[in-house]
């Protein structure tokens, strides 16, 4: 998921490398501008800079697009459980294959359940980008 995240917003994948081990040497002056016009933006609702928009606008879409391979993977997940379980109440084999079918749907539930939270974490972050990307920022990555 990472991968296809990376592959539609790649500026956005790398921001980690910007506010990383070196944000108080060669680009501190970058981070404290960026930091500025967002706060800006953010008090006053007025459109940044060009770069700056074009920033807001790849990391809204590294968000959407794991919001929606999240939900995607969730719905597998569902899909894959709900099988696990209809095989394993099914099955006239042994006590123990019930089991292991049971196990991987509980699983693939709980895969599901996480996803949904990671869909919902990302779906927040794109109805609202300015204070994620100001806590990347600020080193909340």
């Amino acid at each position: 998921m990472a991968n296809i995240q990376g592959t539609v917003a790649p500026f956005a994948s790398l921001l980690p490398m910007l506010t990383g081990d070196d944000a108080q040497g060669q680009h501190a002056d970058t981070l404290d501008r960026l930091r500025q016009q967002l706060d800006h933006r953010a008090s006053t609702g007025e459109r940044a800079s060009p770069a700056l928009e074009a920033v807001i606008s790849d990391f809204t879409r590294y968000h959407s697009a794991m919001a929606v391979l999240a939900t995607i993977a969730a719905i597998l997940a569902i899909g894959v459980g709900v099988w696990c379980r209809v095989k394993g109440r099914t099955a006239s084999t042994v006590g123990q294959f019930r089991r292991a079918m049971t196990a991987l749907a509980m699983f693939f539930g709980l895969a599901a359940v996480g996803l949904i939270v990671v869909a919902v974490a990302n779906t927040s972050t794109v109805a609202h980008p300015i204070p994620a990307l100001q806590a990347v920022f600020e080193g909340g990555w």
